[in-house]
């Protein structure tokens, strides 16, 4: 056993020197990008990270006895882990590495019998000479031409010509933001629940319908961009002049604020339904 031990010990010991001994292969590869101009677009220790950990396993694989030097063999799985991770961090959504070899291959092969023919090939030619199906072809261009927008990226309106700069809409300004009552958080529920009991404990119904329409309490669709509803749409709810349901809502108001008012202190007055 202690020879074993010892035999197991002394391998460790040869693999951490294989490894220290040629970090500056690791270095040189990622110098590469760094010599391109490519230092501002992936990160130089992230690259160097993924180079060590694959001399790290080319390693543990090394055979001495097929006849090749480590230095060529561990250059392949370094080249290989540093590509991957290179193609992970070019995009906001990795697309796997098999599918950018089989792009590539594609596109070589597009060319080819772009040159042949004299003319672009067609999907079934294309199909033919890559060996994939006509779906599989449109499954991979899509996944590699597929583009990503920033929700604070300026928005070019022409019917605003003076929202330009800081002034300008960005895509974050113009979506509409759907809050589904499963995305409330448990605070929120609980003040709604209780702010229902308490609409049909002082109030009728009529009055706890005008209060629940007019704050976007109901569950009917609300026109209002805020998820409540105007005066004038209450009122062409129940039926009653805008006048009335105006004052009927600050009377309501009034009223649950001194009944139930100090029930409601220990929420949290950032929380908005």
């Amino acid at each position: 056993m202690e020879s074993i031990s010892q035999t197991i010990e002394e391998g460790l010991q040869a693999k951490d020197i294989l490894v220290t001994s040629n970090l500056r292969m690791v270095q040189g590869v990622v110098n590469v990008y760094i010599r391109n101009g490519l230092q501002g677009q992936y990160n130089a220790g992230d690259l160097m990270q993924e180079g060590i950990l694959a001399l790290i396993r080319a390693a543990e694989k090394f055979d001495p006895n097929r006849g090749f030097r480590f230095s060529t063999y561990a250059m392949y799985w370094i080249r290989s882990a540093i590509k991957r991770d290179q193609l992970s961090q070019s995009r906001v959504v990795p697309v796997p590495q098999r599918l950018h070899e089989k792009h590539k291959r594609m596109n070589i092969i597009k060319k080819d019998l772009k040159e042949s023919l004299n003319r672009p090939p067609t999907m079934a030619e294309l199909s033919n000479a890559v060996g994939m199906s006509e779906v599989q072809i449109e499954r991979c261009e899509d996944a590699i031409a597929q583009k990503f927008y920033s929700l604070d990226q300026k928005m070019v309106n022409r019917m605003k010509p003076n929202n330009i700069g800081d002034n300008a809409d960005s895509m974050h300004s113009i979506i509409e933001s759907k809050t589904d009552e499963n995305e409330l958080s448990q605070d929120q529920k609980f003040l709604r629940e209780d702010l229902l009991k308490a609409l049909d404990s002082h109030l009728s119904e009529v009055e706890a319908r005008m209060i629940m329409l007019r704050f976007g309490m109901d569950t009917e669709q609300s026109t209002s961009k805020r998820g409540g509803r105007t005066i004038g749409e209450v009122s062409d709810l129940v039926g009653l002049k805008p006048d009335k349901v105006r004052r009927t809502i600050n009377r309501c108001l009034k009223q649950l604020q001194v009944l139930v008012g100090d029930d409601f202190k220990y929420y949290n007055r950032d929380i908005n339904l």
